[in-house]
């Protein structure tokens, strides 16, 4: 009797409580206590004697359980009763790996309904009781705590709570495409030209995870129409290590969306504070949205969230996670942004002027400008746009000019924008193009004015070399003449 005592004396500050908890303001919890143990307590004391099984739990098919589980090994095959057992606890450390197994032994051979209980004040008669927590995990707002070990002390219950679960964070690096070749840090936001293949990070937090048999992860991402992700670029990191085993985890690819399942990170090396990554890449496609709202994609995480579940698995290799015994966090999301160029083609009254074609250049980050696509023109264009550009150095050229009207000089341009880096739900809060065009923040539009002036016309002088020839002859003869006049009369005179 006096070991049994001890037994359950000890076991009372044992509390398994593995925890994975969304934020506590968020969350009500609601449990259940499962009778272990029944017995006796005494005024003034918290022992337990005459110590049975309770009603809470599968007597017969726990003590079997404690029999065959191999790392227990024998340790239990002597026992006949609920006191035999309790003399074997008395030997356990608080928290010991021994006790937690003892509890997710329990937990799969519990029994009833259980009884409805809350911290503090209890009606529960004395006893060892497993509590489990009840609380609903559909949805992205709720998850339950772990079971744990606990014993009513004359009319109180303890439940001590422990906010412990992994977190998920989504990122996006940004370049500059003029600036150079190097990508910023993992960020919120960005901005690319349609056609780019753009990084992406996914980043789970691990919290406590030795007392799992196996720790599941499933990375549930949704997209949208602007992006098209690479299903053979995804790669697996635990902590900085690269994972590169078959079969470590799968990436199913529907339309916009995917899921990144790893059904165990502790097989891969993951332990408690583990940081599992997960990196893709995906193109801007034509369908992107061109300024605000942008091109958002998000992301959260499910993950096992009760350490006492050992089985059965689910799938078709029987090695999935039921949803009932997975948590999951909210949601965390990325925005890339894209903006197109509007120039509109004037003459020297302002009015549209139709006749000509431009073609669009940008500089990269060797100084050379590199065509966008082709040239745009039309006998009855007058707006040429190019759509889905992001930041950088630009030139515009007409390389078709109206007739009658001069070729205007390449553009130079730059198309500058600002959007939130770290944010819940990153912005877009500035675009500007220079002096040339005007940036619209809702648009994602760079709108400018494009005139042409009227070709020159250089006329002729009135008088060419042989008008001058002619007055020059004609003044030679006419000095001829004065001479010959002047010449007879002199030798009319003499002859006189």
């Amino acid at each position: 009797m006096k070991n049994t005592k001890k037994a359950i004396t000890i076991i009372l500050s044992l509390m398994l409580l593995l925890s994975f908890s969304m934020a506590a303001f968020a969350v009500t919890e609601e449990y259940k206590a499962y009778k272990i143990f029944s017995g006796n307590q005494s005024d003034g004391y918290v022992d337990l004697y005459n110590v049975n099984w309770g009603d809470g739990i599968n007597a017969g098919d726990f003590l079997t359980a404690l029999m065959n589980d191999t790392t227990f090994g024998d340790t239990f095959d002597e026992c006949e009763t609920a006191a035999d057992v309790a003399k074997i606890l008395a030997d356990w450390e608080d928290g010991s790996d021994e006790a937690k197994l003892f509890a997710k032994i329990a937990y799969a051979n519990i029994a009833g309904e259980g009884t409805a209980v809350e911290n503090g004040e209890t009606s529960l008669d004395a006893g060892y009781y497993l509590v489990v927590d009840t609380t609903a995990t559909e949805g992205q707002d709720a998850v339950k705590n772990l079971a744990l070990l606990q014993q009513t002390k004359k009319g109180t219950f303890e439940i001590a709570v422990k906010v412990d679960k992994p977190t998920v964070q989504k990122k996006v690096k940004d370049i500059n495409d003029t600036q150079g070749t190097t990508y910023t840090d993992w960020q919120d936001s960005a901005d690319y030209d349609i056609g780019d293949t753009i990084p992406f990070q996914l980043k789970a937090d691990l919290k406590t995870i030795a007392p799992y048999d196996k720790y599941e992860l499933v990375f549930v991402d949704t997209g949208c129409a602007g992006l098209t992700v690479d299903a053979a670029s995804f790669k697996l990191y635990i902590d900085e290590n690269e994972v590169t085993a078959a079969n470590a985890f799968t990436a199913d690819v529907e339309g916009n969306d995917f899921t990144v399942t790893i059904p165990d990170v502790k097989a891969l090396g993951a332990a408690d504070n583990s940081v599992v990554t997960v990196e893709y890449e995906a193109v801007l496609t034509e369908n992107a949205e061109i300024g605000l709202p942008g091109n958002p994609n998000e992301v959260y995480l499910k993950y096992s969230n009760n350490a006492n579940f050992t089985g059965p698995y689910i799938g078709e290799d029987e090695n999935e996670t039921p949803e009932s015994e997975l948590g999951a966090t909210a949601p965390d999301k990325v925005i890339v942004f894209t903006y197109q160029v509007e120039a509109n083609k004037i003459n020297e009254d302002d009015q549209h002027l139709t006749g000509a074609g431009f073609t669009l250049y940008k500089k990269n980050a060797a100084g050379e400008y590199e065509a966008i696509g082709e040239e745009i023109k039309g006998d009855e264009l007058t707006t040429f746009t190019w759509v889905g550009i992001d930041d950088g150095d630009y030139k515009l050229a007409e390389t078709t000019v109206p007739n009658g009207y001069a070729r205007m000089e390449d553009l130079e341009f730059t198309v500058s924008a600002a959007h939130e880096a770290e944010a819940d739900d990153p912005q877009l809060i500035a675009l500007a193009g220079g002096d040339a065009f005007t940036g619209s923040v809702d648009t994602g539009a760079l709108v400018g004015d494009i005139k042409n002036i009227p070709q020159g016309t250089i006329l002729p002088e009135t008088g060419g070399i042989g008008t001058k020839i002619f007055y020059i002859a004609g003044s030679i003869m006419l000095a001829g003449a004065a001479i010959l006049l002047i010449t007879k009369k002199r030798m009319n005179a003499e002859k006189a």
